[in-house]
């Protein structure tokens, strides 16, 4: 993926974090924080190949998430599984 790429998905991430006016196409986004969930998990996958989500999304993880209730909080543990595999602390704020 290239930068520019990455670059324009970030501000869209950001536009629908921060909320933004109606556009020339008279849609606007209302803010919603839930998105630097996924705007953390895209940038972060963008160092992973196929082998490390299968890794990540091991039996354990599937029988975990099909517990959990809710896109974001499904987002959110999916977030968790993909820091402790970089090693990262696991640390979220909306």
């Amino acid at each position: 993926m290239n930068q520019s790429l990455i670059d324009k998905t970030n501000k869209t991430y950001d536009l629908q974090i921060n909320g933004r006016n109606a556009t020339k196409f008279k849609r606007g986004y209302r803010a919603n924080p839930n998105f630097k969930i996924d705007k953390e998990l895209f940038n972060l996958s963008l160092q992973l190949d196929i082998n490390d989500w299968r890794e990540i999304r091991s039996g354990d993880f599937w029988t975990t998430i099909d517990k959990i209730q809710g896109r974001d909080n499904k987002n959110l543990y999916t977030l968790e599984k993909v820091k402790k595999y970089l090693g990262l602390d696991f640390s979220f704020q909306y």
